[in-house]
């Protein structure tokens, strides 16, 4: 039509609405009286998620000033915190199954050594261990949740960690070296992951176990190392996130953890 002009929308804010703090929607009126945000699912999601982090978050300063004061340590009120997942560590006796297939795995191996000793190349020397004082106490009260990647690949080892086996005990036969591992199977292992996930940890000593197994940092051994760096590493908190909800703590030093008790449930009113 002549004469018409193109007038776009202009944004809520020129109406004087208030637009919803997380997506920049127009508030209805009934959204205006119960807050500042919308009743869009991502909102609402997100808006959850942040009252289950406050709530963590929360639990965790009661929880860290409860031991504070129970153990007379005050820098537990402080101390960086390092978060990894919750998980299960339940130990049942390895099934005959499964150990029946990782023998046969083993003794597949030696049969390609036998019939081609250079077959692949050898797996390298075990990478030096981190060299973080808390290190071993964070895997050990962490429980292996990372160990869980080997239950389907029978712990990462190959016919090249064999080779690495025998080149260590020259004289040794392909049989042999695959014999040895087998022997390192416990009785019961942690359901659900690694065989060689037992209870005190991995069953093979690092010598024996595959690269990807001594090299793999988990997010909170990173963290780990970046406290390293930053020269806060003498004693940390460790905190277990199940899902934006507090699960265990434990209190980290050279010598090992302790684990930090859990509160009382409080009575509602």
């Amino acid at each position: 039509m002549a004469g018409h002009r193109n007038v776009s929308t202009p944004p809520a804010s020129a109406h004087g609405e208030r637009p919803c703090r997380l997506c920049g929607a127009a508030l209805s009126p009934l959204e205006r009286v119960r807050g500042d945000t919308c009743g869009r699912l991502p909102c609402r999601q997100q808006i959850d998620r942040q009252r289950a982090m406050q709530a963590r978050d929360a639990e965790l300063a009661r929880r860290r000033a409860s031991a504070a004061q129970r153990w007379r340590d005050s820098s537990l009120t402080s101390a960086p915190v390092v978060w990894i997942v919750q998980h299960q560590a339940s130990l049942v006796p390895v099934p005959r199954a499964l150990r029946q297939a990782h023998q046969t795995h083993l003794e597949g191996l030696a049969a390609v050594l036998a019939s081609d000793p250079d077959s692949g190349a050898l797996e390298p020397t075990p990478s030096p261990a981190d060299d973080s004082a808390l290190a071993g106490p964070l895997c050990t009260f962490c429980a292996g949740r990372c160990c869980r990647w080997g239950a389907g690949s029978h712990a990462f080892i190959t016919a090249r960690l064999l080779r690495r086996w025998l080149a260590e005990h020259p004289g040794s036969t392909p049989a042999e070296a695959a014999a040895a591992y087998l022997s390192r199977l416990p009785r019961q292992h942690v359901e659900g992951s690694c065989l060689h996930h037992g209870r005190q940890g991995c069953t093979l000593p690092r010598e024996m176990r595959s690269e990807v197994c001594n090299r793999y940092t988990c997010e909170g051994l990173r963290d780990l190392q970046d406290h390293d760096s930053a020269g806060r590493s003498q004693r940390l908190l460790a905190a277990m996130d199940q899902t934006h909800a507090l699960g265990d703590m434990a209190w980290l030093s050279p010598e090992g953890f302790r684990r930090v008790p859990r509160l009382p449930r409080r009575r509602r009113a």
